[in-house]
This record gives C-alpha cells, structure tokens and sequence, in this order.
C-alpha cells in the first residue's frame, strides 16, 4: 500500500472529497519554497543554486503589494532578472519587491 499525506479545506472529508477541496495533497506536485524576501530598489537576492529558478514577485508601493508578477509576463517591462546565481531588483528608485523564490528550475 502506497504511503501519502492529504490536507481537506474544513468540512470536507479528506477520505472522500474530491481534488478541487484538498488544501495539500502529495500526490500532487507543487512548487518547492526556497525563500520569501523583499528586496529594494537597485538590490539583489543570491540563491547561488546554479540554475535558473521560478520565482514570482509583488510590486510594493505604500506598504502594499501593488501586483503580482508571474516570469515571462511582460519581459519587455520587467524590474526584476534572474540569473543562475542571483535575482536583481532593476527599479531604481520606490519600487520595493516582494520575492518567492522556488527551489524548481525555469
């Protein structure tokens, strides 16, 4: 018998529920956090993991998340790059990031 964890939205039933109401299944695969930062104007993350990752971030303006940037969505305005060794914040000015970093390759 195959051995798994499962995690039910409350008030469904874990044994029976269909996928849609699961909170976490390791059945399914997600991505994996290597880290959740901000970073400032003209600064970087090292992640030195010798790859590209998947990362999202958050413009942060105020001290709210502005909006939420998924890789690739507009590369031709695009404040932040990552490289094989780092994740850099190109706004030079304001413009606070709320990074996650994943450990899965782009």
């Amino acid at each position: 018998m195959p051995y798994g964890m499962k995690v039910s939205n409350i008030g469904k039933d874990v044994m029976t529920c269909d996928d849609f109401d699961l909170v976490m299944s390791s059945e399914i695969s997600t991505l994996k956090t290597l880290i959740a930062t901000t970073i400032g104007p003209a600064s970087s993350y090292t992640h030195n993991l010798g790859y590209t990752p998947i990362f999202l971030y958050a413009v942060i303006m105020s001290g709210k998340p502005l909006k939420l940037n998924f890789i690739g969505q507009n590369p031709s305005t695009a404040i932040i790059e990552a490289t094989t060794t780092q994740i850099e914040n190109w706004a030079n000015s304001g413009e606070s990031q709320q990074l996650y970093v994943f450990y899965d390759q782009l």
